[in-house]
Order: C-alpha cells, then sequence, then structure tokens
C-alpha cells in the first residue's frame, strides 16, 4: 500500500497575519528625521535665539516708534519697517541657515547609515521642519497686520492675515529651491549655493519692479513671464504687500483683481507653482531612492 504523500502543516491565519509584514502600517510610521528635526526646535537650544529675534523686533518697533513721533516719517511706515524684517527673516534667513539648523546626521552620528531612509525623506523632514520654524519666526506678521494696523488708522479685514501666510509658504518655496540647487554640492559649498539664489531673487527684484516697471511698464504689461517671475520673487511679493493694492498690476492676469483681493490673488499664484515644482522634485528624488 502505497502512502499518502506528507502534508505540509498550515499555520492559523492569525499567526500568519501576526507574522505577516503590514504595509500599510511601515508608510504610517513616523520620519524618524523628522522626529530628531523637531526635538531641535522644541529643545532648548533655540529659545535663546528666538527671545534675542524677539527683543530685536521690540527695539526695532521702539526705534521707529520714537522717530515717527519726531516727525522723521508716518507712524505706517513702522508696519513696514518691522514687517519687512520679519517677512525677511521667516523667507530667506531661515532657509539659508537651514543646513545649520537641521545638519545631515551622517555626519556626526555613525549609526545614522544603518537607518534605511531615501532623500524624499530627509528632503520631507528638513523642509517641514524649516518651514515650521519660519512660521514660527513669522508669527509677529499677524498681530502687526491686525491690532496695530487699526491703531494707526488702516482698514483691517479678513486678508490682513495674508501677509504672514505669506511668509510662510514663501519660506517653503525658498527652502525647496535651495534644495534643488545644492542637490549635488559638496558640505564645502552648500552655503555659497544657498546665497547664489538669494542674489538671484535680489537680481529679479531690481530687474523688474525697479527698473522695468518704471522706465518701461509696457514690456513688463505684454509679457506676463515678467509678472510671473516678480509673483515669486519674495523681495517683490513683500514690495507688493506693504505697498498695497495700487501694486496689483505686477501680478499675472492683473484683470482679475476686480473679483478677488490682491493678497489672496497672490498667494494663489504663488502656490501653484510651488505646489508644481514640489511635486516634480519629489517625483524625481522617489525615483532616486526607487533605482538604489
Amino acid at each position: 500500500m502505497t502512502p499518502r504523500p506528507p502534508i505540509p502543516p498550515v499555520p492559523p491565519a492569525r499567526t500568519i497575519r501576526a507574522m505577516s509584514s503590514r504595509p500599510e502600517i511601515r508608510e504610517a510610521e513616523r520620519n524618524p528625521i523628522l522626529d530628531r528635526y523637531l526635538s531641535t526646535i522644541s529643545g532648548t537650544k533655540l529659545i535663546p535665539a528666538l527671545l534675542a529675534y524677539l527683543l530685536i523686533l521690540l527695539i526695532l518697533g521702539f526705534i521707529s516708534y520714537r522717530a515717527s513721533e519726531a516727525g522723521m516719517f508716518p507712524k505706517e511706515a513702522i508696519l513696514k519697517l518691522v514687517g519687512t524684517f520679519c517677512f525677511l527673516i521667516a523667507t530667506l534667513v531661515i532657509p539659508l541657515l537651514s543646513p545649520a539648523l537641521f545638519p545631515n546626521f551622517a555626519e556626526f552620528d555613525p549609526s545614522f547609515e544603518s537607518v534605511p531612509v531615501g532623500r524624499t525623506v530627509i528632503f520631507d523632514a528638513r523642509l517641514i521642519a524649516t518651514g515650521l520654524l519660519s512660521i514660527i519666526a513669522a508669527l509677529p506678521l499677524l498681530p502687526l497686520f491686525t491690532l496695530f494696523n487699526s491703531l494707526f488708522g488702516q482698514e483691517i479685514d479678513f486678508f490682513s492675515i495674508f501677509p504672514f501666510l505669506q511668509a510662510g509658504v514663501s519660506a517653503l518655496w525658498v527652502q525647496v529651491l535651495m534644495e534643488i540647487a545644492c542637490s549635488s554640492s559638496t558640505e564645502k559649498n552648500v552655503l555659497g549655493r544657498r546665497l547664489s539664489i538669494i542674489a538671484i531673487f535680489v537680481l529679479f527684484h531690481i530687474l523688474i519692479i525697479g527698473w522695468l516697471s518704471q522706465i518701461a511698464w509696457t514690456v513688463v504689461q505684454n509679457f506676463q513671464l515678467f509678472k510671473l517671475l516678480a509673483d515669486i520673487n519674495p523681495f517683490s511679493q513683500l514690495y507688493i504687500l506693504m505697498e498695497g493694492s495700487t501694486q496689483d498690476r505686477l501680478m499675472v492676469n492683473s484683470a482679475f483683481q476686480k473679483f478677488i483681493d490682491y493678497r489672496l490673488y497672490l498667494f494663489i499664484i504663488h502656490n501653484l507653482i510651488f505646489l508644481v515644482v514640489l511635486t516634480v522634485y519629489r517625483a524625481i528624488l522617489k525615483h532616486i531612492d526607487d533605482s538604489l
């Protein structure tokens, strides 16, 4: 009599589920790099810097107020002066210092190499951490353009919060551009490449706002690309927000201004370009990670 072939044992379904991996759980796990960056923000090292930053804002506001009392310039200029300082710190200085504030842990932590993280994870972590720190730095823009604006007799509406919102998204935009510029650079020339991004912003602002719009406005009016370059330039955004609705002509398809507030329109234009660039760059990073 021929024996039956052996039947392999089949574990219970519950055991199989317990021993098998679950991709949905792995995807839901938090970014380990982001956790360490957030601990840097919440740590005690940045508190003195934030306190010094707030102290500088108070001193700058006090000096401006005393100068306005002496008749050197109107009180409304206080908003522009303090707001400009706050906007530039949030949108340019913090992204510029991002590699120092949120460094690559592999430089001083040998165990970091054992963590299976790709370029996309590191990019996302630094972008989120930099954006969060920039939003914290831009918080004084909220009372500046709401509470203090009313004290100086200026009209306040819902769109008064958009200088703060614009500073937050502009910081993310600058950070993405700087990461793109430094993607193939060494640690020695990272600062130089990031400074070159700021230099390009200054150059385009002077070219479009300071020169073409003053002596050759028809050129800017007929070539919407010049307006688009101004709309995504932090210096030009700051100029438009500080000067008010009189500069809405610098935005792409300015004829739409009759339907929407210029601050919201600027916010939408900027975010459309930002999201397209961010999506494409993250797709490139993901493709590189998958090919490794």
